[in-house]
């Protein structure tokens, strides 16, 4: 263990090695993170399948064929074509904060769109929503990936990664339930709008984990400050 630990120290960078990696805010809080990371992504998945819930009640009442239907799940996938390319250049171009927070944004357009479309009964402007809402979306599973490889270096990483695949399933599960209900008694506008201020909830998660993130990412550079101080005393620093 003793040798192993001096070729930590010859090898790897201060950032890497365990003792650094033990003290940081990063390793204390990133469950806490991670409870954030599965759930700003809920409302991505809430509205997603409204078209599958709703796909009888939208051919009958917007008069559409079944092919019609389809542009709705049509204008989601053709950005993700090549967004997620597009959106990894931008979390590592204006960090991952700033860049989720725009994708975010843009995803609770593109529902606000489709929940327009709902109450003015325009077909067109919920198939432009669905084109806004799916440039955002798949970005922001790009960002729940970066965000978690970042806080759990070497620490339960499959764990984490396995979390941001299931646990937002509860939207789809929540949504598949809910909304033919809601549809039924209220029509497509309160419906949709009902997917729209579940984004709007994910948004202020996302604002929240913005300012948590940030704030840990301040101690951790304190904290790496004072530990290769700590180490230049020891005399374990060569530079």
């Amino acid at each position: 263990m003793k040798k192993n630990k001096i070729m930590d120290e010859l090898i790897l960078p201060l950032e890497a090695q365990k003792e650094y990696l033990d003290g940081t805010w990063k390793k204390r809080y990133r469950f806490i993170v991670l409870a954030l990371v599965c759930s700003y992504v809920i409302g991505n998945y809430f509205c997603y399948d409204y078209p599958a819930a709703l796909e009888l009640q939208i051919e009958e009442e917007f008069n559409v064929s079944v092919s019609k239907y389809g542009l709705l799940y049509t204008g989601y996938a053709v950005p993700n074509l090549f967004m997620p390319v597009l959106g990894g250049i931008m979390f590592d171009r204006i960090g991952t904060r700033n860049a989720l927070l725009i994708f975010t944004i843009i995803l609770c357009v593109g529902q606000g769109l489709f929940t327009l479309g709902g109450y003015n009964m325009n077909f067109n402007l919920m198939f432009i929503g669905r084109i806004v809402f799916g440039v955002g979306c798949e970005a922001m599973y790009v960002g729940q990936s970066a965000i978690v490889s970042d806080y759990f270096i070497n620490y339960e990483l499959p764990l984490g990664m396995s979390m941001i695949s299931c646990i937002p399933l509860i939207g789809s599960f929540v949504g598949g339930a809910l909304q033919p209900v809601v549809y039924n008694k209220s029509g497509f506008g309160p419906c949709f709008l009902m997917g729209f201020l579940v984004c709007v909830g994910c948004a202020t998660i996302v604002v929240a984990l913005y300012i948590f993130d940030f704030f840990i990412e301040k101690k951790d550079k304190e904290w790496f400050e004072e530990y290769k101080q700590r180490k230049k005393e020891r005399g374990e620093l060569y530079e």
